[in-house]
């Protein structure tokens, strides 16, 4: 009964388009959601700073993130960019 439950929970955890296999929102759908966002909004005085936060999101905090997510996908990739980092960090 517990193995059956286990199998069953697995399966829902491991199928496509679950948190365990996700892809990151593209730049236009980012973008996107920030204007929806921000659209939500009609008062002036909430609008401009959440499309100020929506092009400091997109253009900084993304791509980091981005980079981040793509260096740590793969054990190899992380252990070179980590060898990379000590080089350039010893260096400086």
């Amino acid at each position: 009964m517990a193995g059956q439950a286990a199998v069953r929970t697995l399966a829902l955890i491991d199928k496509p388009g679950t948190l365990v296999h996700p892809q990151p929102p593209t730049f236009r759908q980012a973008w996107d959601r920030h204007l929806e966002c921000a659209r939500h909004y009609e008062a002036m005085l909430l609008r401009w700073p959440r499309y100020v936060w929506g092009w400091l999101h997109l253009f900084i905090v993304k791509p980091l993130l981005n980079l981040t997510e793509w260096i740590t996908e793969s054990p190899a990739r992380c252990a070179v960019a980590a060898v990379i980092g000590t080089v350039i960090w010893i260096w400086s």
